[in-house]
């Protein structure tokens, strides 16, 4: 297994990791992201990522993205390198927008599930558990073209 942090070279200036990177917080200014550590470009990966706070009710977005992916654009509305799951929207979004999948909002305390195959070009996202857009990543079903 390969551990993997938030990147502090690789992330916006409003946003400020601490707990050794593994914990981003932000003020909340617009689109504001940063990447992992970790790249990849085949495969299959897993990762989770638990909201400790919701930064006042700004729109928290997980989400997977290339290196090409603009730090300051909301991932999958505003750029097509990057999907994510948003949580106030409670959407999927991908492509640029081109793809809202109706989801489950979340707020402070969920664990956000991301299933990742980067070979085929699919992502899964699940909250609490449960797979949104009735997505089966063990099988390929529903994931969402990114």
């Amino acid at each position: 297994m390969i551990a993997t942090t938030w990147n502090p070279s690789d992330k916006s200036n409003a946003v400020v990791l601490s707990n050794g990177n593994l914990t981003a917080t932000s003020d909340g200014s617009g689109g504001q992201g940063v990447r992992g550590t970790n790249s990849h470009s085949s495969g299959k990966y897993y990762f989770e990522v638990t909201i400790s706070s919701d930064n006042g009710g700004g729109n928290i977005f997980i989400a997977i993205a290339s290196a090409a992916w603009v730090l300051n654009t909301f991932p999958g509305i505003a750029d097509a390198n990057s999907s994510g799951y948003a949580s106030q929207s409670a959407r999927i979004y991908a492509n640029s927008g081109g793809t809202a999948i109706v989801a489950t909002g979340y707020t402070t305390g969920a664990v956000i599930s991301v299933a990742v195959d980067i070979t085929n070009n699919l992502v899964y996202f699940a909250l609490n558990g449960v797979w949104q857009n009735s997505a089966v990543p063990s099988s390929g079903t529903n994931g969402v073209d990114y």
